[in-house]
């Protein structure tokens, strides 16, 4: 898990984004679609999971450079977003 500090603001603009996109669903046509064809297909008002993560966080300005990569998978976020965690007491 990666912990990510965000502003109250910030928080509040991740939390505005949730009640936006709360009933959307995961992509899964995209994503099986997108498998097995040279194509990037994104169905709209769908989402990955580690998509929706990346642009809450661009949204709300907590990273930056996330959209660099044409293909935001969970490892390649998880790499991009060790820059900015913190650590946790456990």
């Amino acid at each position: 898990m990666i912990c990510v500090p965000v502003s109250d603001e910030q928080l509040q603009t991740i939390e505005k984004f949730f009640e936006d996109t709360e009933g959307d669903g995961y992509d899964w046509p995209g994503m099986i679609l997108s498998k097995f064809t040279p194509f990037f297909i994104k169905r709209v008002g769908r989402w990955y999971c580690s998509e929706w993560i990346a642009y809450a966080l661009r949204l709300a300005g907590a990273v930056d450079n996330l959209y660099h990569y044409p293909d935001l998978t969970p490892q390649r976020l998880h790499e991009v977003l060790q820059k900015y965690a913190v650590q946790l007491n456990t």
